[in-house]
């Protein structure tokens, strides 16, 4: 059997891994080092750079360099490279290649399959995409693995007979990852995940950068962000300065000839930037963290005085500040256990070895992991007197152990419905539309009758690489219908705030409704359902006008309007 290889595919760099002897090691790429930057150039006579090659073409030729790739995986976007429009993963795909001949050099043989690692909190699309990069590499990919669980892998290769909580830190280039495992016996159980897919070293490095625009432009009169050449400069420099800074007080800025003014002089920066400065720049970044971490604890049922370890895995947690932050919060120090910039690609050549059988016996470690979101369909609810459609109905809860398949039953909302259209989210959320929509997909054949007569079985397949199958079959006929979640979905979307309902096109004509009921609420008793169910039934329509779903507007209005009149009737 032919070598499998794990394989850490980063916003910032990647790395891969194999089994030598029953330890994992680096692979060393063709420039021998064990840290490729997970940047690819591509020119218009299709020539393709990789890595260390292409690293320098991120400032000489910006239009042609893709850096950060992963940030757009899933997402369903485009990218013009080289004179013509690339997918993300196919622009991943030539990462992945890169470390492909980087293996079967280091290895001496052809390599056919590899475990890629993902962030646990990435979306179902997200990771359909890397799988798919992983198959235009010419992969076989048939275990996508966690980076937090792969991190915990190459520490608990080393601690085997260990019994105690882990909590995972995985702060990288893109992206955050908290993730808390049990460990027991060569047993690690994934508890709990919750993470940031748009906060990580990135955003450190655009702080720094918009602060130092800022000031070039309030002394020079010149703004930077419309010169492609100078932002790429100024963001090589600012990512250095940044990891200078987890070592060093200070850190010097030298870029000459950075602009030109009208009369064509030159115009450079050259200053200094302090430890201090970045920490008051990124501080409210950093700090943020600490509510994903408090979400693991409370989905675990653990307080911080249950972790018995913490790792820091991810080139960000190299930050003083981070280990600060979260040593504060935990009340102990995360100790340096595993290599931050190396530990997700060992982890993932531990679970290619598992599966390959290389590791067996004393060595054979079993391990669970979770999914990180709620999983469901949209539906109808009864509410009252009222049955109304656009809510979510969960199948599979966040933070159930998989592979893990549910079915529910459901029945006809109308008279006569022939068929179904069955809509796929991910989220938390009551309400269908407020969360993520993954898929969706139409079931016919439904025997003509009354509303609620026939019945449609749902059935949700989440495999170990976090890839959903949903399956509906019309109960009296046996008709069936599924989908395997594709990487078209729509990407979550940022948090709004409700009582902005005020800056809406329906303000003027809900107004009334709004403050009346806003004035019932406060003269009820706290504990009074009525009161619990105005509230619910407020907060839901401030939330469908700022969203501007205009039907669950008019829903929410008309069972708003009825319940608050009916009540005084």
């Amino acid at each position: 059997m032919s070598k499998i290889i794990g394989i850490d595919l980063g916003t910032s760099t990647s790395e891969v891994a194999c089994l030598q002897d029953g330890k994992p090691i680096l692979i060393p790429n063709l420039h021998g080092g064990r840290i490729t930057p997970s940047i690819v150039y591509i020119n218009a006579e299709g020539e393709i750079k990789v890595g260390e090659d292409a690293s320098s073409y991120a400032v000489l030729e910006p239009e042609n360099t893709v850096i950060e790739v992963k940030r757009l995986m899933g997402a369903g976007e485009t990218l013009r490279i080289g004179g013509k429009t690339m997918r993300p993963q196919e622009v991943s795909a030539c990462i992945l290649t890169y470390l492909k001949q980087s293996a079967e050099i280091f290895l001496g043989e052809p390599v056919a399959e590899a475990v890629i690692t993902v962030p646990a909190y990435f979306t179902n699309e997200q990771r359909v995409a890397t799988k798919e990069a992983g198959e235009l590499a010419g992969f076989r990919v048939e275990r996508i693995i966690n980076e937090p669980t792969a991190a915990a892998l190459a520490y608990g290769l080393e601690h085997m007979r260990d019994q105690k909580h882990v909590l995972v830190y995985d702060l990288g280039g893109g992206t955050l990852d908290v993730t808390i495992l049990e460990m027991f016996e060569g047993v690690l159980d994934v508890k709990a995940s919750c993470g940031n897919n748009q906060l990580g070293g990135k955003e450190f490095d655009e702080a720094i950068i918009a602060a130092l625009t800022s000031e070039f432009q309030n002394e020079h009169g010149l703004s930077l962000r419309e010169n492609r050449k100078a932002m790429a400069r100024l963001k090589e420099a600012a990512e250095k300065a940044k990891i200078e800074l987890s070592s060093a007080r200070t850190a010097l800025i030298d870029l000459p000839f950075l602009a030109a003014r009208e009369d064509g002089k030159p115009v450079g920066m050259h200053r200094e930037i302090t430890r201090k400065e970045l920490e008051r720049l990124i501080g409210a970044m950093v700090r943020s963290t600490m509510t994903q971490v408090d979400t693991v604890l409370a989905d675990a049922g653990l307080k911080p005085d249950d972790i018995g370890t913490i790792l820091l895995v991810g080139g960000s947690t190299r930050i003083p500040l981070v280990k600060k932050v979260l040593s504060e919060k935990m009340g102990q120090e995360p100790l340096p256990e595993v290599n931050p910039d190396e530990a997700v690609a060992l982890g993932a050549a531990i679970q290619a070895g598992i599966k390959s059988g290389e590791l067996a016996g004393e060595n054979d470690i079993i391990i669970t992991d979770v999914c990180p979101y709620s999983l469901g369909i949209e539906c109808a609810m009864n509410l009252g007197d009222f049955s109304m459609p656009g809510f979510l109905d969960v199948l599979i809860v966040r933070n159930t152990t998989i592979p893990v398949s549910a079915k529910k039953r459901y029945q006809t909302y109308s008279d006569d419905q022939e068929e179904a259209h069955i809509h796929v989210y991910q989220g938390e959320r009551l309400i269908a539309a407020e969360n993520n929509c993954i898929g969706d997909f139409l079931i016919g054949g439904i025997p003509v009758a009354a509303a609620g007569e026939e019945k449609l079985d749902v059935e949700f397949s989440y495999d170990i690489n976090g890839i959903l199958e949903v399956n509906a079959t019309v109960v009296k006929t046996g008709a069936d219908a599924r989908i395997t979640i594709d990487t078209s979905g729509i990407k979550p979307e940022a948090e709004i705030d409700p009582e902005t309902w005020r800056e809406t096109k329906y303000a003027k004509r809900i107004k009334p409704l709004i403050r009346k009921t806003e004035k019932k609420i406060g003269s009820l008793k706290e504990d009074s359902d009525f009161r619990a169910e105005l509230e619910y039934l407020l907060y839901e329509l401030k939330y469908a006008m700022v969203k501007a779903y205009e039907a669950h507007v008019r829903k929410f209005e008309d069972i708003l309007t009825d319940r608050l009149y009916g009540a005084e009737d």
